[in-house]
């Protein structure tokens, strides 16, 4: 395969923003560099960064991402080694970091989601204790849900892959479920009140969050996203290997599950 070839397949399954940030960096560093990728060596890298403008975390994101397409290389067979592998990195400032809920903004959430619903009670916990994203949500029918066991969750993209639920989020969609006395199995769990045959829209979603988040006093930069990465950072400190939390939150690749690894190395269960 040519380096074109390969990078047209290591780009494939990325989103076109990412195509477009990472196609930018490798053809500038190819471009200048003016080397067959297989020849391509520490000393030349270390050249390059020299003169390359930007902050350091803006070097470390043109390494990772040299970095992923070498490693992408390898695993074709196109060469066998990895220089970018050997260089040391600056650890840039994450925003990960900032975007996971204090254990006492969740609190305020559940207990404003609890006085609030039976049913917004198991929306912040499927939030909190599966990870999906809203428009999960937005597919999720009763019969996804298997009692004491997991919800299956679906993708836009027609993947589906089945969570395990902890004891509070099975109390909780249990409670809601029992509400409804009786729910079809064919239903949405999270039902339109006009039309209770469709489910609740991301944009109905959204603000039904935000409304919970408002009643608890809490920030309006506060998302579900949020609740998405609590759940990826609790489940790497509770031990549960990276390949089975990247699975379980439905990333097509691990280098996208790898930030929740060093964020929970640095802040272990305890702190």
């Amino acid at each position: 395969m040519t380096e074109t070839e390969i990078l047209d397949t290591w780009l494939l399954k990325k989103s076109p923003k990412t195509q477009q940030m990472y196609t930018a960096t490798w053809q500038a560093f190819f471009a200048w560099a003016r080397t067959p990728a297989a020849e391509v060596t520490v000393p030349l890298i270390h050249t390059w960064l020299a003169q390359l403008p930007g902050s350091p975390a803006t070097h470390t994101r043109k390494i990772r991402t040299l970095r992923s397409y070498y490693a992408w290389g390898i695993a074709l067979g196109a060469w066998t080694d990895n220089p970018f592998e050997r260089l040391a990195t600056p650890d840039p400032p994450t925003r990960l970091a900032q975007r996971i809920p204090s254990a006492e903004d969740l609190h305020a959430l559940v207990q404003a989601a609890d006085q609030d619903s039976p049913a917004a009670y198991a929306f912040i916990h499927l939030l909190m204790g599966t990870g999906c994203a809203l428009h999960a949500l937005t597919l999720a029918h009763w019969t996804d849900w298997q009692p004491g066991a997991s919800l299956w969750i679906f993708s836009s993209h027609g993947h589906h892959r089945p969570v395990p639920l902890g004891a509070d989020t099975q109390a909780a969609i249990q409670r809601w479920h029992d509400t409804l006395a009786p729910a079809s199995p064919t239903t949405p769990i999270f039902p339109s009140p006009k039309k209770p045959a469709h489910s609740l829209t991301v944009s109905a979603l959204t603000d039904w969050f935000h409304r919970l988040t408002s009643a608890a006093r809490l920030p309006d930069t506060l998302t579900p996203r949020w609740l998405r990465n609590y759940y990826g950072l609790t489940q790497l400190q509770q031990g549960v290997p990276l390949s089975v939390v990247q699975h379980r939150m439905g990333h097509a690749w691990i280098l996208t599950t790898l930030p929740y690894e060093t964020l929970a190395k640095k802040f272990p269960p305890s702190s």
